[in-house]
């Protein structure tokens, strides 16, 4: 009889990955000897409600180093001692990076748990993480079980992107397989964050004296509605905020003066001084 339990459970454990099936079958062997102590009851779970699996929704700019965090829901009663699942990314995306595939439990329920990872992609099988993950102890609570980086690919465009997909995902408690509800993510890359540029100048006489109380407006870009703003004593003015690539369109009026140009087109690069106008007496 104790063949015939240790032969269903070897069964069990190939499901998981080749890369720890030692590692698997040694605690398996520990917990099972304690499941056959006489008189000793099986755990039961107290919660049977599927384990819900979670990869993220994430942006990110490129190149760049990706965290993502893989977790689960409440799961704390289960007695689940073990996982493992097949993740799916497009590697023309995105790639694991660092040790161990990337895998790693610190700052985790795993790692608290005392439970280790072990990763691999397989050669001529990019494009699949392949993870299995256990422990002695049970998982606790909810929230981050697993931690997966990953590197942007260096051809990569932006607005592109790639879908995170599990297969062949299992917990198991002592009691077995337990079931389980994944649910898949995605990376998306996009542009670099539009930096803050800034915009100044004077508005000035023929005579070089600054002109109080000139209104300035400018419009154009993403601006949801023009700014304006009012001259000083020495006649200047600046807007701040603006963004680095964008075409605006300044306007200058004041009182008792005309202006042989009074407006002017800019395209912002960088940061912009002396955008001076020249102020003639009516």
């Amino acid at each position: 009889m104790l063949g015939s339990i240790f032969s269903t459970f070897e069964q069990m454990v190939h499901h998981t990955l080749g890369v720890c099936l030692q590692s698997c079958l040694l605690v398996a062997t520990v917990l099972m000897c304690s499941m056959l102590t006489p008189g000793q009851a099986r755990p039961e779970s107290a919660v049977t409600s599927p384990v819900h699996i979670t990869a993220p929704t994430l942006f990110s700019t490129a190149p760049a180093t990706i965290v993502v965090p893989i977790t689960v829901s409440d799961i704390t009663g289960n007695g689940i001692i073990a996982f493992q699942f097949h993740l799916l990314y497009d590697p023309a995306i995105v790639n694991p990076s660092g040790p161990n595939f990337g895998c790693s439990t610190a700052g985790t329920i795993s790692g608290t748990a005392g439970m280790t990872a072990t990763c691999n992609v397989a050669p001529g099988d990019a494009g699949r993480l392949q993870v299995a993950v256990s422990g002695a102890n049970a998982l606790p609570g909810l929230g981050t079980a697993l931690k997966l980086t990953f590197v942007t690919h260096p051809s990569a465009q932006f607005n592109t992107f790639s879908l995170l997909t599990f297969q062949n995902v299992f917990f198991y408690n002592l009691g077995g397989e337990f079931a389980n509800v994944p649910h898949n993510g995605r990376i998306t890359l996009i542009g670099p964050t539009a930096s803050e540029v800034n915009l100044s100048g004077r508005i000035l006489t023929t005579q070089g004296r600054g002109v109080t109380n000139a209104t300035v407006t400018i419009s154009g870009g993403t601006l949801s509605a023009p700014r304006v703003i009012t001259t000083g004593r020495l006649g200047n003015y600046s807007f701040t905020g603006l963004i680095a690539g964008e075409t605006y369109i300044i306007t200058v009026f004041a009182r008792r003066f005309s202006f042989a140009s009074p407006t002017r087109v800019v395209t912002m690069f960088d940061n912009l001084t002396d955008v001076d106008f020249v102020a003639e007496t009516n």
